[in-house]
């Protein structure tokens, strides 16, 4: 007789249901949280896309004005997702509310929100920053940011003019202060020659070397001099390098002539209102840069020749704290310094990518013929030294702003 077996359906017990309920809740409170954070983060970096945007089409709106001789600062304001002040053409979703500025010279600062995200960047940022929105009150910030910078005109004469603009600032450079306004670069209108700037300490130093070659600075005299006819040679030289043609200049040469003693510095070459550094005002720049630990290489007393120097160009030398190490240089300073070499009176070159040398306008005593205090970097030494050197030696300048 064939047996018939048969299964009788039985339901989840309360345990198993409870079980079941919080089996799921635990899944919910990981998952959720996954889920929205996702959600959260593609929120966020949209609406950072769409700043950027902003960013972008304020620029070339400005850029456009330009081109038509309107350089007028602006401004664009948000309330309730819709453009309330100015005519920005832009794609895209407006912000919740807030503010777009351009300056009269490019820069531009936004302050926006959608709700859950707040945007901002300050005329000097280099990026936007974002947080949570919190109630932050959107017109304070923008009135912040627009009484910000209406600056008057950077300084502009037929000689020099100073500008700003930070998004070519140099490498770790900070900017510098004329008659209270900041600037990033001088406009050398003798040659139409654009320098970095940067500030150290107190003082506001080129980032880059001088290479003006006017005002006699003759090439071919390089060795014409003697102690009667011509005892103090003003001779000019260029040469190629990796990065570009640096000048390299007599004493005589970078002192425009002006050699007699000096416990001040003088314009020499240099642009006006700048003026060739004495040896005081360059010991001024390295005490103060020895002051600052995070200069210094392992907060070690005067190990500081990395701090001046570019972080490219120089042989690579293996011990850590000397300008050269590998990796080169950290040029915390924003100084740049290169190692244009220095040329010989017998019209050597140095070796190229070793040194660096730059003139003071101090002489090491009062005779005509008396060598002149400088400064030195060099690949495999940790240090920036004090030298002096004969006049009729071909080195490297920096202007330091002053009269």
């Amino acid at each position: 007789m064939k047996k018939i077996f048969s299964f009788r359906k039985k339901g989840f017990t309360l345990i198993e249901l409870l079980a079941v309920i919080v089996i799921l809740a635990i899944i919910l409170l990981i998952v959720v949280p996954i889920v929205l954070n996702v959600i959260g983060d593609a929120r966020k970096g949209a609406f950072e896309s769409s700043a950027r945007g902003l960013i972008k089409t304020v620029e070339s709106e400005y850029m456009r004005n330009a081109l038509n001789n309107n350089t007028e600062s602006q401004t664009y304001v948000f309330n309730n997702g819709v453009q309330t002040e100015g005519d920005l053409k832009f794609s895209g979703k407006p912000p919740t509310s807030g503010c777009l500025h351009v300056t009269n010279d490019g820069r531009v600062a936004l302050v926006i929100e959608d709700g859950g995200w707040l945007v901002t960047k300050g005329l000097g940022d280099k990026d936007i920053t974002t947080v949570e929105y919190d109630e932050q009150d959107i017109e304070e910030m923008c009135n912040d940011i627009i009484g910000e910078e209406e600056i008057g005109e950077l300084p502009e004469t037929d000689d020099i003019a100073y500008i700003y603009d930070f998004e070519n600032i140099g490498e770790n450079a900070t900017p510098c202060l004329v008659d209270e306004l900041e600037f990033t670069h001088i406009l050398d209108k003798r040659d139409d020659t654009t320098y970095a700037v940067t500030k150290i300490g107190e003082q506001c130093w080129l980032a880059e070397n001088l290479a003006y070659t006017g005002n006699g600075c003759l090439f071919e005299d390089w060795e014409q001099h003697d102690e009667i006819t011509n005892p103090i040679p003003s001779a000019c030289d260029t040469h190629s390098t990796d990065w570009g043609t640096e000048v390299l200049y007599q004493w005589g040469a970078a002192m425009d002539g002006n050699t007699t003693y000096f416990d001040q510095g003088a314009q020499g070459l240099c642009p006006i209102g700048w003026h060739i550094p004495t040896d005081n005002e360059w010991t001024t720049l390295t005490n103060y840069v020895n002051s600052v630990p995070e200069y210094r290489c392992n907060d070690t007393d005067e190990w500081i020749g990395k701090a001046f120097a570019s972080t490219n160009h120089w042989n690579s030398n293996s011990t850590e704290c000397n300008v050269g190490n590998d990796p080169n240089t950290n040029n915390a300073t924003g100084f740049s310094g290169l190692p244009a070499s220095s040329r010989f009176f017998s019209g050597g070159l140095g070796n190229p990518n070793v040194h660096a040398w730059f003139w003071s306008s101090s002489s090491a005593g009062t005779s005509p013929t008396a060598p002149i205090y400088l400064r030195r970097l060099n690949s495999a030494e940790a240090e920036i030294r004090r030298n002096t050197i004969q006049r009729d030696n071909g080195q490297s300048v920096r202007c330091l702003l002053g009269p």
